[in-house]
C-alpha cells in the first residue's frame, strides 16, 4: 500500500480536481458550474494564498484536501495569530 502525500495544489487540473471533489463532498446536488463558482470566490479572495489549498495524494492522483484558513483570536488585549507554514 502506498503511502499519503500531503502538499499544496500545483497545476490548474489539481485545482478543478480538488474543488470538484468538494463539492461532490459538500452539496446536496453537486454541478460543475458550483465547483467553478467554489474556486473563483475562493481564489479571488485577497487574502487568497495557493498554500492555504493542499491535497492528499496516492500515487499522484488527488484523493481530497483541505483548505487552511489563517484567523486571529483576540481575548482582551492578547492577539494569537494563525500561520499557515511556508
Amino acid at each position: 500500500m502506498s503511502s499519503l502525500v500531503i502538499r499544496p495544489l500545483a497545476s490548474p487540473e489539481e485545482y478543478h480536481t480538488y474543488f470538484r471533489l468538494a463539492d461532490a463532498a459538500f452539496s446536496t446536488e453537486p454541478s460543475e458550474e458550483d465547483a467553478q463558482r467554489w474556486q473563483r470566490s475562493l481564489t479571488a479572495s485577497p487574502r487568497f494564498r495557493p498554500e492555504q489549498l493542499r491535497g492528499a495524494f496516492r500515487d499522484e492522483q488527488l484523493m481530497g484536501g483541505y483548505i487552511m484558513h489563517e484567523r486571529v483570536l483576540c481575548m482582551g488585549a492578547a492577539r494569537r495569530s494563525s500561520n499557515v507554514p511556508r
